[in-house]
């Protein structure tokens, strides 16, 4: 009897001392849970042996729980609650300490007894450790996988967030890039010559007025364009489109005639406009033999151009113009060359 006894007894003590590193395991060292969980945990203490007592106040919890064996388990910002874990294995460890009471009474009112009575506080002590450890496992497991869950939700709520912010930024850019175009071409159309704005372009312009103007004073050939229109006369003009017809596009070279009388504050903010539109490319700038404006243009994409000439400040009307069979302009760069389409601009006198 006494043999089997001290059988049990070492079984016993051997299995709880197994129990109690499987919880210190998963409970790792005291406070471990909650500081894992980032919260700041102010440490336990310990009321007697096997007991973990937590005294960190946690602040923040949710209202979100899960129910395990019959116990409420707050869901908190990284996992389950960290005082109701520690209080899970608390009582886990009471459970330890009932068993091994529960045996040592077995074997003091079993003396004298059969084997039967030992082999069921034998039974008896394996089942409660069974159900401690699976519970003990049990609360770790699920704390880790909601741990994880918040953890990934919190990632994609992370880069949804930087997507927005991106989007939001973007969107903020190219508004203020609209206003800028916007309130830089009103500028230009709106200013009646202010040379400090642009002096490369004015002084461009302005070089190329003086020189047409000295040739033209000197009795120099002018332009082949103009001298050739002069001999032909000039091709009749095309009525205005109708206000309920849709406008037309142009594109190519273009040859652009400015009706006198203009003044070179008309002109040099006429040069100025179009040389703002990223989709017109000026050519060159010249004066007629009637003292009128000759300016040659490349569109590099389909414009409105009759109603971007008209809408300019002083512009009575623009209309395009016939070409003849053979008619041709010349450009520095371009040489001679035959336009798509040419369009007259008349001035209010």
């Amino acid at each position: 009897m006494q043999q089997t006894a001290g059988r049990i007894s070492a079984w016993f003590s051997s299995t709880l001392s197994g129990l109690r590193d499987t919880v210190r395991k998963y409970t790792g060292s005291p406070g471990g849970i909650a500081k894992s969980r980032g919260q700041g945990a102010q440490g336990v203490t310990r009321a007697r042996p096997g007991r973990v007592v937590h005294k960190r106040a946690f602040a923040g919890r949710s209202q979100e729980a899960v129910e395990l064996w019959g116990r409420r388990f707050t869901i908190v910002d990284r996992g389950l609650d960290p005082d109701e874990v520690y209080a899970a294995i608390s009582d886990l460890n009471e459970m330890l300490d009932e068993a091994e009471m529960s045996y040592q009474a077995g074997v003091e009112g079993s003396e004298g007894g059969s084997d039967m009575a030992f082999d069921d506080a034998e039974e008896q002590a394996r089942d409660i450790l069974k159900e401690a450890e699976e519970k003990a496992e049990e609360v770790v497991r699920r704390a880790q996988e909601r741990a994880a869950q918040i953890l990934e939700r919190s990632k994609h709520l992370a880069e949804k967030e930087v997507k927005n912010r991106l989007r939001k930024a973007y969107e903020e850019f190219m508004s203020e890039m609209k206003i800028s175009e916007k309130t830089a071409l009103g500028s230009y159309i709106s200013m009646s010559g202010d040379k400090a704005t642009e002096p490369s372009v004015e002084e461009d312009a302005q070089s190329q007025l003086a020189l047409s103007e000295s040739k033209a004073e000197a009795g120099e050939e002018v332009e082949p364009s103009a001298a050739e229109e002069l001999e032909a006369g000039e091709p009749e003009e095309q009525p205005l489109l109708a206000e309920d017809r849709e406008p037309v596009f142009y594109e190519g070279l273009i040859e652009l005639a400015v009706r006198p009388p203009v003044g070179s504050d008309q002109v040099l903010q006429l040069h100025k406009t179009l040389r703002h539109m990223p989709e017109i490319e000026v050519l060159n700038l010249g004066i007629s033999d009637d003292k009128g404006i000759r300016i040659g243009l490349f569109l590099e994409s389909p414009l409105p151009l009759l109603e971007i000439l008209s809408a300019l400040p002083e512009v009575e009307k623009a209309a395009e113009v016939k070409l003849r069979p053979g008619y041709v302009i010349y450009d520095r760069r371009l040489g001679v060359a035959t336009p798509d389409s040419k369009i007259i601009v008349t001035y209010t006198k």
